[in-house]
């Protein structure tokens, strides 16, 4: 069966993730929210900025799935103030449970490891994260 993320209510489609049940995890930017469908186009999970009101998003943009089922969720914002102010800082990425709690939320904006407006996240060994 083809079908595509539009018609799931999905716009604004920056990522997706083929993940091993079958389902498809998919970020979009303009509705700033992480959605994990089915093959029938139903949300089966959802995370949204409003799940954690705490942590600054502008657009989300890549959702990566880990083996223990929680979900690396990336951030990116176009304009940062000139005076950013560190202790307040967006977050450039978030690791969220399935159930929604914050593992763990990673803000460097500041020297000497300025992220900066990091587009995506690549996982390059996800062995901390286990099985």
């Amino acid at each position: 069966m083809i079908w595509s993320l539009a018609q799931c209510g999905l716009t604004n489609c920056w990522s997706a993730e083929d993940l091993a049940d079958g389902n498809i995890l998919a970020a979009t930017s303009g509705a700033q929210h992480v959605r994990e469908i089915n093959r029938q186009g139903r949300t089966v999970w959802e995370w949204t900025p409003a799940d954690e009101p705490e942590y600054k998003f502008s657009n989300t943009q890549t959702a990566i799935r880990l083996p223990n089922g929680n979900t690396i969720i990336n951030n990116w914002f176009e304009h940062l103030p000139d005076n950013l102010d560190s202790s307040n800082a967006p977050v450039q990425a978030i690791e969220v449970t399935p159930d929604k709690k914050i593992v763990w939320a990673l803000r460097s904006w500041l020297p000497p490891v300025d992220l900066g407006q990091a587009t995506t996240i690549q996982i390059l060994d996800n062995s901390p994260w286990g099985k």
